[in-house]
């Protein structure tokens, strides 16, 4: 356990189970949100990440990331709607302010819809919006 009581356990299982499902299109996971920033609260606090993949997540990738969240939840279920995860392929990263695909796995909240809002979806992929020059952050 880390000493902000997230679970290494818990993120070394995550990530095998992704580099399984995912085999060498899975070029990092990175932790980002309270877990980083130093609030997170153990029994609370969900735990945010982001999966950079060589190419964009398509419909066969998702079945095999579904069922990895589902059988975490299964093994940790202190995890069930805790876990929320964003996949992006490497190329849509380099060029995020011009778009690109994301897949979301963000159980019990709303999610983006290549259509809009639709809640209750465990799983979106969506088309990334480009940011207005005016919320654009330098960088």
């Amino acid at each position: 356990m880390t000493s902000d009581g997230l679970s290494d356990a818990l993120v070394q299982e995550f990530t095998a189970g992704l580099r399984s499902a995912l085999g060498g299109d899975l070029l990092g996971l990175y932790l980002y949100g309270s877990a980083v920033s130093g609030g997170f609260d153990a029994g609370v606090s969900d735990v945010d990440l982001l999966a950079v993949t060589s190419r964009d997540v398509d419909e066969a990738d998702i079945a095999g990331i579904e069922a990895l969240h589902r059988l975490i939840v299964d093994r940790h279920p202190e995890w069930d709607d805790r876990l929320e995860v964003v996949y992006v392929g490497r190329q849509t990263l380099a060029v995020f302010r011009t778009g690109g695909s994301l897949a979301v796995i963000s159980p019990g909240e709303p999610s983006i819809s290549a259509t809009g809002w639709s809640c209750g979806s465990k799983t979106s992929t969506s088309s990334a919006r480009p940011a207005s020059p005016s919320s654009a952050q330098p960088g």
